[in-house]
């Protein structure tokens, strides 16, 4: 499922508290981490299109490492 900004930050909630597999941008992702919108304790893998170019001081990188 793709998750975009069109999502409610409520919605997204129940969106992953369903499980699942998302599709979601670095941004959405990072705040969601920040918001406590993710239930970090259910989650078993990430996989990151483009890896290679995420940053080491980024905000991704600090939330998935």
């Amino acid at each position: 499922m793709s998750v975009t900004n069109e999502h409610s930050a409520s919605e997204r909630k129940q969106l992953y508290a369903g499980g699942g597999v998302f599709f979601v941008t670095a941004r959405i992702l990072v705040v969601d981490f920040l918001k406590d919108v993710i239930p970090s304790d259910k989650i078993t893998g990430f996989v990151v299109f483009r890896a290679h170019e995420v940053m080491e001081n980024s905000q991704v990188h600090k939330h998935i490492k």
